[in-house]
């Protein structure tokens, strides 16, 4: 839920290895759209939020070019992409934009980023997975994308007594009196937001968490974990185990996924307590695991069904108690394992930028794209005014478990620098 300093406003920043012309992309984009009737909606306000159709569609409202690393515009692409991003919704039309980026003054230079595009929205209009199938539909020649939510094996085989236990639990919790954490995580929120973004070899991962035998997002939230520690004592709190948001998607058919808000916000306690890189890993693992045979999953699923009938002030309520009794938000994405290009421009990688909530000063975003893991962070300055400190400790975390399993840690990829491509 929107308030007047967490907008829940989303993105998908594609690095390019060529900048398209504007006229480019607004022809595929509008094919795009002329098959999705939901971007030519507005959101109307007066009661209960509905959807209607504008009748002052205007692409070229909604899909326009960004020049950086010239005088008068920004030096960098992330500078680029905060000024967008912070860019207010016109509530009367469409809640999306599509932006190209173009870099005019290092075009020449290898490492520089020449061109990007980021298409963001309003939550209402989609949840990440919908953004992504957007993107895979701006690629054409290419497979839609589609995952699995975690949890669903488990959903089919859950029983229902426990199911119930865990939601009464839940629903519990959420009138809770919240607790005030001391974390530097969380605090006051400004409509300031600072990103940042890295890429790492996903090959290497897999066989980390092949060595662990643990699932590539126990092992994600694991090194998380270790880094968030980290982040901690270096500030000199003391760490104490945090609840992360872990957005699950609730799609019934994975293999058609389309632009739609289609997930349930599931809680999960992280072990920033366990001193251990390799132990705190397999303690996000167990953790994880309990909350399958608890059939937590499902039983957010129903309470956001039940809670989506009350009226909209109920519900923000509702979900401004969950944010004060959470840190942050983390969302895990798969895309596709090929190679893609828009107007003929090849996708370097694919990088989210998730919503804060109410009181959160940070988001993190992983998505798998070809032999890649594509990092991103979106800050809240006013709470954590250097994201790229939060990067570097989720990378020296990946490097100790690589060198404790023997198993190289040179990463291919380069690190991410303000002026230079995110690979």
């Amino acid at each position: 839920m929107d308030t007047d300093t967490t907008k829940q406003v989303i993105g998908c920043l594609c690095l390019l290895d060529r900048a398209p012309s504007l006229d480019e992309a607004k022809a595929v984009v509008a094919e795009v759209v002329a098959t999705s009737p939901r971007l030519r909606d507005r959101v109307t306000k007066g009661g209960k939020l509905r959807w209607e159709r504008s009748s002052t569609f205007d692409l070229d409202h909604h899909v326009t070019e960004e020049v950086f690393g010239l005088r008068n515009t920004a030096a960098t692409l992330d500078e680029a992409v905060e000024r967008v991003f912070l860019r207010p919704l016109d509530e009367a039309r469409p809640p999306w934009r599509f932006t190209l980026f173009a870099n005019r003054r290092d075009e020449n230079t290898p490492d520089a980023p020449r061109a990007a595009f980021l298409f963001s929205g309003h939550h209402a209009l989609s949840d990440g997975l919908g953004g992504l199938a957007f993107i895979e539909r701006l690629c054409r020649g290419t497979k839609l994308a589609h995952a699995t939510p975690t949890f669903s094996k488990h959903q089919a085989n859950s029983t229902r007594p426990p199911i119930f236990k865990t939601a009464a639990q839940i629903f519990g919790l959420m009138f809770r009196q919240a607790t005030t954490s001391t974390s530097p995580l969380v605090g006051e929120n400004t409509s300031l937001r600072k990103f940042t973004a890295s890429t790492l070899s996903l090959d290497e991962l897999l066989l980390q968490k092949s060595k662990l035998g643990v699932t590539l997002n126990d092992l994600l939230l694991g090194l998380l974990s270790r880094a968030l520690t980290q982040f901690h004592t270096v500030r000199g709190h003391r760490a104490e185990d945090l609840t992360a948001i872990v957005p699950v998607s609730i799609r019934r058919n994975a293999n058609e996924i389309q632009l739609g808000n289609q997930l349930i916000p599931v809680s999960l306690k992280l072990p920033l307590t366990v001193t251990d890189l390799i132990e705190q890993i397999r303690a996000v693992r167990a953790r994880v695991n309990e909350m399958k045979e608890n059939g937590s999953a499902v039983a957010y699923r129903a309470l956001v069904e039940l809670i989506g009938r009350l009226p909209d002030s109920v519900q923000k309520r509702l979900c401004e108690r969950q944010a004060r009794q959470t840190h942050f938000i983390c969302t895990n994405v798969p895309a596709s394992r090929e190679a893609q290009s828009f107007c003929g421009a090849t996708i370097l990688g694919k990088y989210g930028l998730p919503a804060l909530l109410h009181g959160h000063g940070v988001g993190f975003s992983f998505i798998t794209y070809t032999n890649k893991l594509c990092v991103s962070l979106i800050t809240d300055p006013n709470v954590i005014d250097d994201p790229g400190e939060l990067l570097t400790l989720f990378r020296e975390a990946k490097a100790e478990l690589a060198q404790r399993l023997g198993i190289g840690g040179q990463e291919p990829v380069l690190d991410h620098q303000p002026t230079s491509a995110y690979h």
